[in-house]
């Protein structure tokens, strides 16, 4: 019996791995799934993102509820501006910055630490403030994760309170009233002349606080440049949370601002979320004061001139001059309203509706300065 002998040939050849085509389809099709994938994941991501934003507005929201109901439904004040005499008369003529809203509502989202350590004496931060290390911790309830600016960084503040309306003003660093150049932003140093009538009388400075949801809180005795009859001393005081006209459920309380928390202050230049600054730690919505005088013309004639006060269009300004609602979020921004509720708004809101959401009276009927529309809840 004879042996045959196989000769294998090329095609019977046992092969040791891919071709080079063969490689290339391969890591072709990885690639375009990952190109797939990526922006599932981004998305993803962002959501998260997003939901934490607004768990921890929320939970900013019931601390200021908290706060209103130990303090007869109060709202605290944005700032805090203590007098000093500056020229040794006996009467507090000056002003330096205190503190922010922040501080107040220290003890009721869970930092009772910090805020039994803060000197309410004393400056937020600068040289011989004992409030300086403090004003500078990291505090992750106060930082959206998706503001860069803020998120992870010592002093970082994402969240700013509800001013109302307001007129260029604002834009005048806050720590002016130092060297007696301009008081903070408020109904009491920018009362508009509504109806006509002349700025400087209580009725006008009575509607623009039915306005503007958080005022200051000032210190003074006199202001050499300040004209009567209007009194330059704006003491503790903050709107009543438990009866706004316009219903707690139509009107925002805070919004994220990714502008927020660089202090504006000349004498502390670090970010900071203790500045009582309206740019460090407030929103307001500037109207051109040459135009609006009743309360419906306000959406009619917003001030640009330093940036538009709309929702996310000032996203990518300079931080500490940008204090409008601004965020990371595509096409929102997430705010929570008086009633304690979270949700975001979109950037493309209609304008009208958007400042009555600002203004806690501004649908009230008056004699002078009319009324805004009420609103639905299909409106927003």
């Amino acid at each position: 019996m004879s042996r045959r002998s196989v000769v294998k040939g090329p095609q019977s050849r046992k092969r040791a791995g891919f071709t080079l085509i063969e490689l290339l389809v391969v890591i072709s099709i990885i690639a375009t799934l990952m190109s797939l994938l990526l922006p599932s994941i981004q998305a993803a991501r962002e959501a998260a993102r997003r939901t934490q934003c607004l768990n921890s507005l929320r939970n900013l929201g019931l601390s200021c509820l908290a706060y209103s109901e130990t303090h007869r439904g109060r709202a605290p004040a944005y700032g805090t501006y203590h007098g000093v005499d500056t020229n040794g008369n006996n009467l507090r003529d000056g002003l330096i910055p205190a503190y922010s809203w922040v501080v107040d509502l220290l003890p009721y989202f869970d930092q009772t630490a910090v805020a039994e350590r803060w000197d309410k004496a004393a400056e937020f931060a600068g040289v011989g403030s004992r409030n300086t290390a403090l004003s500078a911790m990291n505090l992750p309830l106060l930082t959206c994760p998706s503001d860069e600016t803020a998120h992870d960084q010592n002093g970082g503040l994402s969240y700013v309170v509800n001013c109302g309306v307001g007129d260029s003003g604002f834009l005048v660093p806050e720590m002016a009233p130092r060297v007696h150049q301009e008081l903070p932003h408020g109904s009491v140093s920018e009362p508009f002349a509504w109806g006509g009538v002349s700025r400087l009388t209580s009725t006008t400075i009575g509607i623009t606080a039915e306005l503007n949801l958080f005022e200051p809180r000032i210190e003074l005795d006199e202001l050499e440049s300040f004209m009567p009859p209007v009194p330059p001393v704006q003491g503790p005081r903050g709107t009543d949370l438990r009866s706004l006209y316009d219903g707690s459920a139509n009107v925002i309380m805070m919004s994220e601002n990714n502008r927020a928390g660089a202090s504006v202050s000349p004498f502390y230049s670090a970010r900071s979320w203790a500045d009582p600054s309206v740019l460090s730690c407030g929103f307001v919505f500037p109207c051109d004061t040459s135009r609006v005088s009743y309360v419906p013309e306000i959406a009619m004639y917003p001030d640009v001139s330093k940036g538009s006060p709309l929702i996310n269009q000032t996203r990518n300004a300079v931080d500490g001059q940008a204090p409008f609602p601004n965020s990371r979020h595509p096409g929102t921004v997430n705010v929570v309203f008086c009633d304690g509720s979270a949700r975001p708004l979109s950037e493309h809101i209609d304008l009208t509706t958007y400042v009555a959401l600002l203004t806690h009276s501004g649908a009230r009927p008056r004699p002078v300065a009319g009324s805004e529309g009420l609103l639905s809840g299909t409106d927003f």
